[in-house]
């Protein structure tokens, strides 16, 4: 009898907890109050508003990328005989963070890919520009697709721009949303036959498809009646109940304002920018550099021109912490270029410090500006047609 008042206590205390979440956004409230004491920036700097296209953008940055490859597949479909070009990249080609003197927005903001595509349909161009992104997006992450691409040809790029950035070291893994792709089963065998390999990117793949099919059988069918014990039932209708209560989908942005309550506490208490220079090592710096050499090897062999670009990177924020991080970086992304036979266009000083934005009153590593995105689109489009694209 204890046993079972006491289950009831904890679950009616975690409903009251959950609501309290939902209900009050706390992370976020305290966030804002942060914010005032530190005469931050206006919120509107970090432009929440942006500019969405289905046809040209993989909008949910991840989180479903099988719904976004359905309408990009129609809609190349229409269009039978364009250049398709890709590009895959990080948050720098998602996101606009306001330069100072920027103007409040008057409407969705657009990041440089946007410019570019607008630039192709305006000028009647035979080509097809397409954003591949996601936040934070890994090497291993940019192989995953490529590998999914490769075996598609309705959305398979005549063109793949993968961008060069020295902060994507430090990612690795495949995260959740990309997992689905597993349901393709000649895509599954190009994971598997990389995790028995057993490279530098097997870790990775290997715990990808664990996770994918500890899921599937999660949710697959249901024990039978014999089989299903008081936990399994307690389990299963809680869920359900919980999927009902609306809002319950913004867990991802409770979380997202208790990571950006953490780095405000950095910043602002203890004066840590949120990003420093560092020397890169260790296993997730060598699978990598793996996964952006097997990337350059299965497009190759797919028929996908693979272009390298660095991208740009603010003076005003330092990335590499020695001379040697500098030039280890360099030499290995001209290592694969050669060992590949591939162009790499160079953006890494091509964005002044005053077209970069501002992030927690620092100077922003990674985000540009409204004319920075413009300016990035022009010199892009210009490498681009240099070389034959």
């Amino acid at each position: 009898m204890k046993r079972a008042v006491s289950s009831i206590v904890v679950v009616a205390a975690t409903l009251v907890c959950l609501a309290g979440l939902f209900a009050l956004q706390p992370f976020a409230r305290m966030s804002d109050g942060l914010d005032r004491v530190f005469s931050a920036l206006p919120a509107w700097t970090q432009v929440a508003n942006m500019f969405r296209d289905p046809t040209t953008q993989e909008v949910s940055r991840g989180d479903s990328p099988i719904d976004s490859f359905r309408t990009l597949s129609a809609s190349w479909a229409a269009h039978s005989g364009a250049v398709r070009v890709m590009l895959m990249g990080n948050s720098q080609s998602l996101m606009t963070s306001l330069a100072p003197g920027e103007s409040p927005p008057s409407g969705p903001e657009k990041t440089y890919p946007d410019h570019i595509a607008d630039r192709y349909r305006q000028a009647g161009s035979q080509k097809l520009f397409y954003r591949l992104s996601a936040g934070g997006m890994s090497y291993q992450e940019m192989l995953w697709y490529a590998m999914y691409l490769s075996g598609r040809q309705d959305i398979k790029p005549d063109v793949l721009l993968v961008q060069l950035n020295y902060q994507n070291f430090v990612n690795g893994g495949i995260r959740g949303g990309m997992l689905a792709l597993l349901s393709d089963s000649d895509f599954r065998h190009k994971v598997e036959a990389i995790v028995q390999r057993n490279g530098a990117d097997a870790d990775a793949f290997a715990e990808a498809l664990h996770t994918f099919d500890r899921f599937q059988n999660r949710s697959g069918p249901a024990p039978t009646s014999a089989g299903q014990t008081l936990g399994y039932r307690m389990e299963t209708g809680f869920r359900r109940q919980l999927d009902r209560i609306p809002g319950f989908n913004s867990r991802g942005a409770i979380k997202a304002s208790f990571v950006l309550l953490m780095t405000q506490c950095r910043v602002y208490f203890l004066h840590l920018k949120s990003a420093r220079a560092r020397t890169l090592t260790g296993s997730r710096i060598a699978a990598s550099r793996a996964a952006l050499a097997d990337l350059a090897e299965v497009c190759g062999q797919s028929g996908i021109r693979v272009i390298l670009f660095e991208a740009p990177t603010n003076p005003a924020v330092p990335l590499y912490l020695t001379p040697d991080d500098d030039r280890q970086y360099h030499e290995f992304t001209r290592s694969v270029a050669s060992r590949f036979g591939l162009k790499i266009l160079d953006f890494e000083h091509s964005i002044p410090a005053g077209e970069w934005g501002m992030s927690l009153n620092v100077p922003d590593p990674l985000h540009l500006g409204r004319e920075g995105h413009r300016r990035l689109a022009g010199l892009m489009c210009a490498a681009l047609d240099q070389n034959g694209v």
